[in-house]
């Protein structure tokens, strides 16, 4: 493994490479999930407090609920994929004599199908509900701000067309014919190094050098100053510095 993955095992890791590589494959319009790290976003989601649910009311009853309820299940995001990956597993040894990443493609697809079909029965959970999670999970680290651990080289932002953070021009671009030709940007490339507004197509984002996002901690003096400079930058300085773990206490008030 390439990366250093903090909650799935080196099989959920096949499993998923070769799950995402079908829902999202590459051609010749470019790179597939696999290629754009998705089951390295899948892990980041899996190993922060979503994976295990908490924020959520973790005490049952577990009763089936309609869709308009939003998710019911006992399991959380964590259980969901361990449990999920070892029981397919399990059926593709026993039916195939081989696990679900060394089977043919044709193999693969139609048994992805029978699971978002809920035709193939898993012992602890429904197979339905592994195989949404799964895709979920597959659009969001394609199509993602990179900063998230997917959507390497912007590989969803490209095949778009999006832009990425100098998206203020996007909306003008939406009714107008001609090709959007612009270099996909993620915040991340906002805070660490210098952006053109030519590049951005006018966007007036990040017109210096501005090398403050480190693991220290900002107060509001240095916030309200990169506000004065340039009023967008706030938006990179809070997303930049809530990802590397610091605390900016009251800095949306400024928003």
């Amino acid at each position: 493994m390439s990366h250093a993955y903090r909650y799935l095992t080196e099989p959920e890791v096949r499993f998923l490479d070769a799950a995402v590589s079908r829902l999202i494959p590459a051609d010749d319009l470019g790179p597939g999930a696999k290629e754009a790290d998705v089951t390295f976003y899948i892990d980041g989601q899996l190993a922060g407090t979503w994976g295990v649910h908490g924020r959520q009311y973790r005490s049952g009853p577990w009763l089936d609920g309609t869709p308009e309820q939003g998710f019911q299940s006992r399991f959380t995001p964590q259980e969901i994929y361990r449990i999920a990956i070892r029981e397919i597993n399990t059926y593709c040894l026993a039916t195939h004599e081989n696990p679900f990443e060394q089977l043919p493609v044709e193999k693969q697809d139609h048994l992805l199908k029978a699971l978002e079909k809920d035709q193939a029965e898993l012992p602890s959970l429904s197979s339905k509900l592994f195989f949404d999670l799964l895709w979920r999970n597959t659009e969001e680290g394609f199509f993602a701000d990179p900063m998230y651990g997917g959507n390497r080289g912007k590989a969803g932002w490209t095949l778009l067309g999006f832009p990425g953070v100098p998206s203020g021009a996007y909306r003008e671009h939406l009714d107008n014919s001609e090709p959007y030709n612009a270099v996909p940007v993620s915040i991340l490339d906002g805070c660490f190094r210098i952006v053109d507004k030519t590049i951005l197509h006018g966007a007036p984002i990040l017109t210096e050098p501005r090398r403050i996002f480190t693991r220290k901690r900002y107060d509001l003096k240095t916030i309200h100053t990169a506000l004065a400079r340039d009023q967008l930058f706030l938006r990179f300085l809070l997303a930049a510095v809530t990802a590397h773990g610091a605390l900016v206490l009251g800095a949306k008030a400024l928003l």
